[in-house]
């Protein structure tokens, strides 16, 4: 997952309101000790292997296509 697939949202770091929305969630996210952009930048497949950096990751990509 990457989101949906691996390295999805990763590929969609060039779009500039894309990446803006995920640095401001993953803001947000650290208090909870998550760092959404670190997940989603990264090359390890097995990081998505922890279901919470899944669906934060889902969950993320999601809110950002959704309120594009």
């Amino acid at each position: 997952m990457g989101s949906q697939w691996f390295g999805m949202a990763k590929d969609m770091m060039c779009i500039e309101p894309f990446h803006q929305s995920i640095l401001k969630s993953s803001t947000y996210l650290e208090q909870f000790g998550l760092n959404l952009y670190q997940l989603l930048m990264t090359d390890d497949a097995s990081t998505f292997n922890n279901t919470i950096n899944s669906f934060v990751c889902i969950a993320a990509v999601q809110v950002r296509t959704v309120c594009c």
